[in-house]
């Protein structure tokens, strides 16, 4: 699937305005105030917030273990570019548990934000 069907079921699936959210993340990617990372058939949308920090977004319609295996390549992909922090707002105890998981594997850990309006954060 390509990005935009993915973020479109995502949107539908959350009960969000589908045409509100594409046209957010094209604003987002048109004027280079954030990037797309994807393997399979998730993508996270890195939105700039800060020197070298972003707010995270994840568009989803792998499986639970095909998500697992998605993040883990997002994740390297990420450390590779010189990000010094990651926030969320994630509402789903999965995506808690395989994020803490993932920042233990690599050397870090999930953190209480310390920007307002986020339920987690990550180091890097």
């Amino acid at each position: 699937m390509k990005p935009s069907e993915i973020i479109k079921k995502e949107a539908e699936k959350r009960g969000l305005d589908v045409t509100k959210t594409l046209v957010s993340v094209q604003y987002i990617l048109t004027h280079k105030l954030g990037f797309l990372l994807s393997k399979g058939n998730s993508v996270l949308l890195l939105a700039k917030i800060g020197d070298n920090e972003y707010e995270t977004h994840l568009f989803t319609e792998d499986s639970p273990l095909k998500l697992a295996q998605a993040m883990i390549s997002i994740f390297h992909d990420i450390e590779k570019l010189n990000i010094k922090a990651i926030y969320g707002n994630a509402d789903n105890p999965q995506i808690i548990n395989l994020l803490k998981k993932l920042a233990e594997k690599e050397g870090t850990e999930i953190q209480n934000p310390d920007k307002p309006n986020y339920n987690w954060m990550i180091r890097l």
